[in-house]
């Protein structure tokens, strides 16, 4: 795959992604679970707190996160019963849930829930974007750097024969 391809990849997901997030909020504004102040409070004071929160801490929080997310599908591959693969998934989502880090795709939803709601001024659009911008660049750094370089070179040894088997084999 070409690195064209990839980006091209990553901006239809991540436009999806805002989208499923504006359906969902959508819904869940319908349900009328939000309309009490005491339920809502709690996600507008997050919401609050991640748009003001520094784009140097929000950038490393989010490359922390991804890095911590893609351990979390990688590692129970590696496991061979499904109990075993099912704690290992449910430790790093539990690590991901109490660490505080920072996920796009995550916050699309709680921002998006948190905009439909009866918001203070402290919660805007312009707090969408300085909290999205370091995140998702933040991401993208460490999924790509911290797992997938690092998984290429720790498997490296092993596609090396796989390539090698390949020029063998007869045409």
């Amino acid at each position: 795959m070409q690195w064209s391809e990839v980006v091209k990849l990553w901006v239809f997901s991540y436009i999806g992604n805002i989208m499923g997030a504006a359906v969902f909020a959508l819904l869940i504004f319908l349900t009328g679970l939000f309309t009490d102040a005491s339920v809502n409070s709690f996600l507008l004071n997050v919401v609050e707190h991640k748009m003001n929160t520094s784009a140097l801490e929000l950038f490393f929080r989010a490359i922390l996160c991804n890095w911590l997310v893609c351990l979390a599908f990688f590692i129970p591959m590696s496991l061979k019963g499904d109990g075993a693969k099912m704690f290992a998934m449910m430790l790093f989502v539990f690590c991901f849930f109490i660490s505080g880090y920072e996920h796009s795709i995550a916050n699309m939803c709680t921002f998006a829930i948190a905009l439909v709601l009866n918001h203070p001024g402290t919660i805007s659009f312009y707090g969408v974007i300085h909290n999205l911008v370091p995140v998702t660049i933040g991401n993208l750094i460490g999924g790509v750097l911290l797992m997938g370089f690092m998984y290429y070179f720790v498997n490296k040894p092993f596609l090396d024969v796989i390539e090698k088997g390949k020029d063998d084999s007869p045409q």
